[in-house]
């Protein structure tokens, strides 16, 4: 028998699954003509041993919710072609932990200056021979993908901010802000949404936590809001980094009956 299978690709940033990367997500600091190795260790918790498939590409978001996977080099602040893999496949018994290396090779290009990124995209790979009856069926992947960051030299942050949006959600209200990264380092801030009333008392106040915003990219930032008495508000947006840059923006809002 013969069937034909449709396989779908679901891509999620971060670990997914029984397979873990221990290592804490980072930029990493290099130098132009610097060589190195690094690596990352893979746990598996199921009870099966599990293979995955490494690939690295081009990684782009954007405040939409778009996001796109191109090959390496596209962009014009890739660091795929910089990054050799020991192997694209790694296989982790059981229970037990595993190392994966790459190494790093950074152009002797003194021109080279702020952050550079790329994607490892880890696809499990189907060890079982699937029978079914002749037909068509659909077949679901979940891949799972590490940003690899790295940053030369230090430069100043520069980043777009759009007007605060007042957004309803089945009946919940939110304030909205998209967040551009114009310039040629990532930012990473943290995030406080502030309103005050006419008597500029603050009635509210929602923090978020870290969200890296990568050059050329954007994300869109939402903070929930309670329900408001009638009157006349001003709501505030700061974003802080570790560094101490920050940006803000305010609006004003008319609560009605």
């Amino acid at each position: 028998m013969k069937t034909l299978f449709l396989t779908f690709f679901f891509s999620l940033i971060g670990s997914y699954g029984h397979a873990l990367i221990q290592e804490a997500a980072k930029v990493h600091e290099v130098a132009v003509g610097e060589s190195l190795l690094k690596k990352y260790t893979f746990r598996n918790n199921s009870d099966d041993s599990v293979t995955y498939k490494i690939t690295c590409q081009d990684y782009s978001h954007k405040c939409d919710g778009s996001t796109e996977y191109l090959p390496t080099n596209t962009m014009a602040r890739s660091n795929g072609s910089w990054i050799e893999l020991s192997n694209n496949l790694i296989t982790v018994p059981p229970h037990e932990s595993k190392e994966f290396f790459f190494k790093v090779n950074v152009p002797n290009d003194p021109s080279l200056s702020g952050s550079f990124w790329s994607i490892f995209l880890i696809t499990p790979v189907e060890n079982k021979v699937m029978e079914e009856e002749e037909g068509l069926g659909i077949r679901t992947v979940m891949r799972f993908g590490r940003v690899f960051v790295t940053q030369i030299g230090e430069q100043v942050p520069e980043v777009s901010l759009s007007s605060i949006e007042l957004e309803e959600r089945e009946g919940e209200l939110f304030l909205a802000l998209d967040v551009e990264n114009t310039g040629g380092t990532y930012y990473s801030p943290t995030s406080v949404m502030k309103i005050f009333d006419a008597d500029a008392k603050m009635v509210q106040e929602v923090s978020k936590g870290k969200e890296t915003v990568l050059p050329t990219n954007s994300v869109h930032l939402v903070y929930p809001i309670q329900k408001l008495a009638a009157g006349k508000y001003t709501a505030f947006i700061i974003l802080k980094d570790a560094h101490g840059k920050m940006f803000g923006t305010r609006r004003t809002l008319s609560i009605d009956d």
